[in-house]
């Protein structure tokens, strides 16, 4: 049965590759083979914490294993699914066989990164069964999710395009964008210039940071809305450096919600710690947009990297103002908060 071949390019993070005529193999029989190929992009260096550039770590860029669908238009039924091997992962390509009766043909590329072996009988359920890991598995104190101590299994992505093979012997090209289902949130809390003024010499002490309403697990297929059925608390506690208060989390997108995100604090109040009986706990809230989903907005809740400051003016009796100033691992997002009096 004849064959016929199709290019597949596969660029990790929003970055687009292109391959030279020139640089392609060269095919014995052009009619006969698939080829799939694939690149990642050159790594800039480890950037610091809340640093303006929003390049990925090596860590959230490491693609260890990758799984491809292919489908026929929106037909349930797959038509062929591989892997990427060690490799073919490393030499960014991988050839593979195709029927003559897919030519010109609208076919379905569904692509997975580091999610283990996805074994879906048709479409609809790749699409309703493939969970993520486990929030918690991307989280765990700052310091080990700042130099990226817990990411040895790297970060699910996943990803969908279209493509028609041709029929004029040439090769098709698809490039596929992979995004990691996540979304990356930097937090720096500090307190306003007159708090300890104001309250005669009294100190804050934050203690944690925590998203509390946070989705546990994620689809690994963008849909849209997010699985909201498993709800898990995350919590960290901070690192104090430079006069901030520092925070490295890891979220899920959400739908119907905002993510509510919690600071834990002790009040004293003649700003000795080592004594308790003045002090007291405290707790302030806030809604933050990272990982909403929202058509409207044109926020796909995934991919994104929130960087939110937070200046706590008072003890929390009163309202918190927030303001967001859009920039974007996609694009990179800002927000202001001021809590307390």
């Amino acid at each position: 049965m004849k064959q016929i071949i199709v290019f597949i390019s596969i660029s990790v993070f929003f970055f687009f590759v292109s391959c030279n005529q020139d640089d392609m193999p060269e095919v014995s029989n052009p009619d006969s083979q698939f080829v799939i190929k694939f690149q990642t992009e050159p790594l800039l260096l480890t950037h610091g914490f809340f640093d303006e550039d929003t390049k990925a770590e090596s860590w959230e860029n490491e693609l260890n294993s990758l799984q491809v669908f292919i489908f026929e238009g929106d037909k349930s039924q797959i038509i062929s699914t591989f892997y990427f091997s060690e490799s073919e992962l490393q030499s960014g390509e991988k050839y593979i066989s195709m029927d003559e009766e897919y030519l010109g043909k609208n076919l379905t590329f569904y692509a997975y990164g580091n999610a283990g072996k996805l074994d879906p009988v048709s479409l609809p359920n790749l699409v309703s069964s493939a969970r993520s890991r486990h929030i918690g598995t991307y989280n765990g104190t700052f310091n080990d999710v700042l130099q990226g101590e817990i990411f040895d299994s790297g970060f699910e992505m996943s990803a969908i395009t279209k493509a028609t093979k041709s029929n004029d012997g040439s090769i098709t090209e698809v490039p596929l964008r992979l995004e990691r289902i996540t979304n990356k949130i930097a937090i720096k809390t500090k307190l306003s210039d007159t708090f300890r003024e104001f309250y005669d010499g009294g100190d804050l002490r934050i203690n944690s940071v925590n998203i509390d309403n946070g989705c546990s697990l994620s689809y690994l297929t963008d849909q849209t809305s997010a699985l909201n059925g498993s709800r898990s608390a995350v919590r960290q506690e901070p690192v104090y450096k430079d006069g901030y208060y520092q925070n490295l989390l890891y979220a899920f997108e959400t739908s119907g919600s905002q993510l509510t995100i919690s600071i834990d604090a002790t009040f004293d109040e003649d700003g000795d710690f080592s004594t308790t009986h003045d002090q007291k706990e405290v707790t302030y809230t806030f809604k933050t947009m990272a990982g909403y989903k929202n058509s409207y907005l044109k926020k796909s809740g995934r991919n994104e990297y929130y960087r939110i400051n937070v200046i706590i003016q008072g003890l929390p009796e009163n309202i918190q103002s927030l303001a967001i100033v859009e920039e974007n691992w996609k694009d990179a997002v800002d927000e202001d908060n001021s809590l307390g009096n």
